[in-house]
């Protein structure tokens, strides 16, 4: 009789976890603002990442610095393919702008590359 409750509870207990799962699986994801990609290394090209910073755009060169006031400044190179992104980016120049993109290169704590997707 024992074995038959002690049973009983286990699939109990494991039918309650998987379904706490699925309702953890039809939540929406939240978003997390970092402040600080100097974190990024080697591991993580190839990801998609949201920064804002001061924007530098001159003729076909474009940089974005993640907190330019601080001693923690992150230099993001940035590669813009599309002609309307870099007609957008000139307009925005000496602005704080958020952009999204793929992490292309992290080789440096303090200077990465990323290829630009859209401005948010």
């Amino acid at each position: 009789m024992k074995k038959i409750i002690t049973v009983t509870l286990f699939l109990l207990f494991g039918f309650v976890i998987l379904g706490a799962q699925e309702l953890k699986l039809g939540q929406k994801k939240t978003e997390i603002k970092i402040t600080n990609h100097s974190f990024l290394s080697d591991e993580h090209v190839g990801s998609e990442i949201t920064i804002t910073g001061l924007l530098t755009a001159t003729k076909n060169t474009f940089v974005l610095t993640e907190n330019p006031d601080s001693k923690s400044v992150v230099t993001f190179n940035l590669v813009v393919k599309k002609w309307g992104l870099k007609s957008k980016l000139r307009k925005l120049n000496g602005q704080t702008v958020t952009l999204t993109g793929t992490l292309t290169q992290a080789t440096s704590t303090w200077t990465k590359k990323m290829k630009v997707q859209k401005i948010n």
